[in-house]
């Protein structure tokens, strides 16, 4: 990649507030000091529906060619094209950075970093919980082993080479 060529994203167009999100990305990217490109691929139920399995054959060739992705939010109805692409990346961890951008008006008064990362278990909606009193829920789910080490050592590594924190961490090390 040139000075001036422009990074190119794989972009999964998704439903409901997808659109809407997709222009703030656009109006994010377009404040961004690097030119960004987007490759759309259409994974809204409707285009599912439409093209059939095919359509993840597009997005592994999309994300193939341009190394990045980056996913709308999309209807989970008769599968889970989160689930889908998990599986054929070999994804289990999810990290979902929130990092206030100069120039990019929010409403917090401050500046935020604050990085998400957990196991990506499935099935999170089909199961809601029970509630065990008036202000109580359980919940449970079933997670691999191999997951759960990769989220450990993902933290870990994170923790330890952030420049922000000064932690004293055990050295662990995963044998999966």
């Amino acid at each position: 990649m040139g000075i001036n060529q422009p990074v190119v994203i794989t972009e999964f167009l998704g439903d409901g507030i997808g659109p809407e999100l997709q222009k703030s990305v656009h109006d994010v990217a377009a404040a961004l000091p690097i030119r960004l490109e987007f490759d759309p691929i259409d994974l809204s139920y409707e285009n599912r529906q439409k093209v059939g399995p095919s359509i993840y054959d597009q997005a592994m060739a999309s994300m193939n060619k341009t190394k990045l992705a980056f996913k709308y939010p999309t209807v989970t109805k008769g599968e889970s094209p989160n689930a889908k692409l998990r599986n054929l990346c070999n994804f289990s961890v999810i990290h979902r950075p929130v990092i206030s951008i100069p120039g990019i008006n929010s409403n917090f008064k401050e500046n935020i970093e604050l990085h998400i990362i957990r196991v990506a278990t499935g099935g999170t909606y089909e199961h809601g919980g029970e509630m065990v009193s008036k202000d109580v829920a359980v919940s449970l789910r079933i997670v691999e082993r191999a997951p759960v080490w990769k989220l450990q050592n993902m933290h870990l590594c994170w923790l330890k080479n952030s420049k922000k924190l000064s932690l004293r961490l055990p050295n662990i090390r995963s044998k999966v």
